[in-house]
């Protein structure tokens, strides 16, 4: 589930909640963000977080929009940091021609505005 209850698509807070682990410069000008906000729930285990969001050239970067969040449970402490990899290298290979689409920035603009900003894309 997004952090603070979020929705895909709705602008987030001013400034992250948790570290950043990586920032993607994409060829259409869109930005990624992965923010990490995993924590330890029970014992040695942990719930992986990744909530991905963007910042779109056209509005000069300063919108931070909630793209989506990645999750896996019951993580063992040792395997935190290859579990983060494997999901963002996941999402690289699964989103990343649709992201990069010269299309997508205004795409995604128009979505919000026919939904209010209320819902996803």
């Amino acid at each position: 589930m997004p952090a603070q209850a979020e929705m895909p698509g709705a602008p987030a807070a001013a400034s992250p909640t948790g570290p950043l682990l990586v920032t993607q410069q994409l060829e259409n000008g869109l930005q990624l963000e992965f923010e990490d906000l995993s924590n330890r729930y029970y014992g040695d285990y942990h719930r992986v977080c990744i909530s991905i969001y963007c910042r779109l050239a056209e509005d000069g970067h300063k919108g931070r929009h909630l793209f989506t969040s990645l999750e896996k449970m019951a993580v063992a402490g040792g395997e935190l940091a290859a579990v983060k990899q494997q999901l963002m290298e996941q999402f690289d290979q699964r989103q990343r021609s649709y992201l990069a689409r010269p299309d997508f920035p205004c795409r995604f603009l128009a979505a919000r505005r026919l939904a209010g900003g209320q819902r996803g894309y």
